[in-house]
């Protein structure tokens, strides 16, 4: 018999999901969507097997997120999968890094871009590759570079390591050296 298989252990994880279940009617979590982020939670203990829950650190859960915020899900999944992880660790376990991570930025992250957002095209309708600049051209081909002027920059910029660093001077007029480069003064 194993640790898993005892009656003792399948107590314990009957009452973290109790408890669980519990934060979230607390947190104002609708009956019919509790069994989602008790869902994400389970997604997220099958992807760190074998590690117990209190020695997960904020560097396991930021790279959680940002793995499966990569995949394709809609803006209210993510920002769910968020809450119920932010519930599980603040909430219920009150991990002593729950504060080192930025909940607002996983949850803002989640959130489409609105219609006056800069990085939206300004003209939805037409694809890129069918835009034209001057002369017909397009857009891309008008801006395009070379890779060989690309790969002969960082060339230049790595033979000439004192232009990179020529104004080391922050806003307050200190001088903030940086590690591994040394001092072109």
């Amino acid at each position: 018999m194993t640790q898993s298989d005892t009656p003792a252990r399948t107590e314990q994880v009957r009452l973290f999901w109790r408890n669980y279940l519990q934060l979230l009617a607390e947190a104002g979590v609708p009956e019919d969507v509790r069994p989602w982020y008790r869902k994400h939670v389970e997604r997220y203990l099958a992807a760190h097997p074998g590690q117990r829950l209190r020695q997960h650190s904020a560097q396991d859960l930021n790279a959680y997120l940002a793995v499966i915020g990569g995949k394709p899900m809609r803006d209210w999944q993510f920002r769910q999968q968020v809450q119920a992880l932010r519930i599980l660790f603040c909430g219920q376990l009150r991990v002593p890094w729950c504060g080192d991570v930025d909940w607002r930025y996983w949850t803002d992250l989640s959130r489409p871009l609105g219609i006056g957002h800069p990085t939206v095209a300004r003209d939805p309708g037409e694809p890129p590759a069918r835009r034209t600049g001057q002369a017909g051209a397009s857009i891309s081909a008008q801006f395009r570079t070379p890779r060989t002027g690309v790969a002969a920059a960082i060339r230049t910029g790595l033979a000439h390591t004192g232009l990179l660093h020529q104004d080391r001077t922050d806003l307050c007029g200190v001088d903030r050296a940086v590690p591994g480069v040394p001092s072109v003064a």
